[in-house]
C-alpha cells in the first residue's frame, strides 16, 4: 500500500479505512496473486474489502496448496465468482514461447514442453531458459526443434528441489526407479518397494494412479520433475537401477511389453549387444509413440553395429523426418553402393522423395509462398512381429500430437 502512495496501515481496520477512502478518488482494482500463502491479517483484510464491495478484487490460489479460510470464504460464501484455469496445451505454449524465442517452436516441441511443464507458466518459462542454454533447442529450418537431451540445468533443481526435500532414502530411490520406467503396475511396484513408500510418494503428490487393463499402475505425477531427477542420477545408481527394473519387467508380460523401447535402450547402455532386428523393431516402436530422439538413437546404434542396408534406410528415414537431409543422404549413398539390389532400390526411392521435397520447398521459397512443412513425415512401416503398446498406457501421451 505504501508503494502505491497510500499510508502504511498498522492494522486491518487501518487498512480497510485507507482503502475505502483511495476507492472515492476513482475505483481500482485489487490484485492477490498466491493468496494461499496469505498471513491471516492480510486473508481477513481481503475478505473484509470483499464483503464490503470496496473494491475489485483478483485473486489467484493453487490447486496443490491449502488455503486460509478466509479465502476460502470468497468463493464458498460467493463473495468472489470462482474460475478454474485450465492447464496450457501444446498451443498456448506455441503462443508463450513464441513471445520468449525469435522463431516458433516445432509443434512436437511445442507438444512435449507442454507435458513437461504441466501448465506451469513459471516451470515453462524456466525449461525453455534451460533448453536455450544447455543448446537442447536447436534451430533448424526457422523453426526450434529440441533433441530431447537430459535436463541438467541448476534453474529447474532450483525450482523442482522442494518437490523432493524431505524424502527419506528409500523414498528417494523408489521415486527415482519409477521416473525411469516412466509406468509400471502397482504390483511390480510392491517388488520394487514397500507400500507404505509408494503412499507417501501420493500423499506428496509426486506419483499418480492410474488403470490399465485389469490392475492399478503408478507413474510420476509430474514428468519434469521426473526428468530433472533422471538426469542428476549418478551414474552408479542409475545402472544399479537399471539392472533392477531389467530384471523385474522380465517377470511381467505386460509390463515388458509396454517398456519395450526402454528395455532395449536400457541393455545397450549397459553394454549388452543386441540383434539387429531387437534395435530396429525397438527403434520402429519409439517412432509411433512420438520418441523420435529414441528412435534416432536405435537406428543410429543398429546402423553403427550392424551396416546392414535396412539400417541404414530406417535411420535416413528418420533423420530425413527431422530435418536433417544431408546426414539422411550420405546414409543411402553409402547404402546403394554397398547393399543389396532391394535394398539399394528402396534407398533410391528414399533419396528421390526426400529430393522432391526439397525441390519443393526451395520452388516456394523463390515464389514467395508459404514454405512447405519442413520435415519430412514419410510414415515408417510396422515390423513383421512388432505389435505397438497402447499410448494409453501412459496418461500424459493423451497431450501429444495424434
Amino acid at each position: 500500500m505504501a508503494a502505491s502512495g497510500m499510508r502504511a496501515p498498522r492494522t486491518v481496520s487501518e487498512a480497510a479505512a485507507e482503502l475505502g477512502r483511495a476507492q472515492q478518488t476513482g475505483p481500482f482494482l485489487l490484485c492477490v496473486d498466491d493468496a494461499h500463502l496469505l498471513d491471516d491479517a492480510s486473508a481477513a483484510l481481503l475478505l473484509h474489502l470483499a464483503r464490503e464491495r470496496t473494491c475489485a478484487i483478483v485473486v489467484v490460489t493453487s490447486d496443490n496448496a491449502a488455503a486460509p479460510s478466509e479465502v476460502l470464504s470468497l468463493w464458498k460464501d460467493g463473495w468472489l465468482c470462482r474460475l478454474n484455469v485450465d492447464p496450457l496445451n501444446e498451443d498456448h505454449v506455441a503462443r508463450v514461447c513464441g513471445v520468449m524465442v525469435t522463431e516458433p517452436l516445432a509443434p512436437v516441441t511445442a507438444a512435449r514442453f507442454a507435458m513437461l511443464a504441466g501448465g506451469n507458466l513459471i516451470a515453462l518459462r524456466e525449461l525453455l531458459s534451460c533448453a536455450l542454454e544447455e543448446g537442447i533447442l536447436v534451430h533448424n529450418a526457422g523453426m526450434w526443434i529440441d533433441n530431447d537431451e537430459p535436463l541438467t540445468s541448476s534453474r529447474l533443481t532450483d525450482l523442482l528441489s522442494p518437490r523432493l526435500a524431505g524424502l527419506h532414502v528409500d523414498e528417494l530411490s523408489a521415486f527415482e526407479a519409477l521416473s525411469l520406467s516412466r509406468s509400471m503396475p502397482l504390483s511390480l511396484a510392491r517388488q520394487l518397494a514397500p507400500m507404505p513408500i509408494w503412499e507417501e510418494l501420493e500423499n506428496r503428490e509426486l506419483l499418480t494412479v492410474f488403470e490399465q487393463t485389469s490392475e492399478l499402475w503408478i507413474g510420476p505425477a509430474e514428468q519434469l520433475t521426473s526428468r530433472v531427477v533422471i538426469a542428476q542420477l549418478p551414474p552408479l545408481r542409475r545402472r544399479r537401477l537399471l539392472g533392477l527394473l531389467i530384471d523385474l519387467l522380465q517377470t511381467h508380460a505386460e509390463a515388458e511389453t509396454v517398456a519395450h523401447v526402454q528395455l532395449v535402450m536400457w541393455r545397450q547402455e549397459l553394454g549388452e549387444v543386441l540383434p539387429e532386428r531387437s534395435l530396429l523393431e525397438a527403434a520402429c516402436s519409439a517412432w509411433w509413440n512420438h520418441d523420435w530422439h529414441g528412435a534416432e538413437v536405435l537406428a543410429q546404434r543398429a546402423w553403427d553395429q550392424h551396416g546392414t542396408g535396412s539400417a541404414g534406410i530406417l535411420l535416413a528415414k528418420i533423420l530425413m523426418h527431422q530435418g536433417n537431409r544431408p546426414a539422411a543422404e550420405r546414409i543411402l549413398r553409402e547404402v546403394t553402393t554397398e547393399a543389396g539390389p532391394r535394398e539399394r532400390a528402396e534407398a533410391e526411392e528414399v533419396l528421390g522423395r526426400g529430393r522432391l521435397v526439397h525441390d519443393t520447398e526451395r520452388a516456394h521459397a523463390q515464389q514467395g509462398a508459404t514454405r512447405a512443412t519442413t520435415h519430412w513425415r514419410a510414415p515408417l512401416p510396422h515390423p513383421p512381429c512388432f505389435k505397438p503398446p497402447p499410448l494409453t498406457a501412459f496418461p500424459w501421451t493423451e497431450q501429444l500430437p495424434k
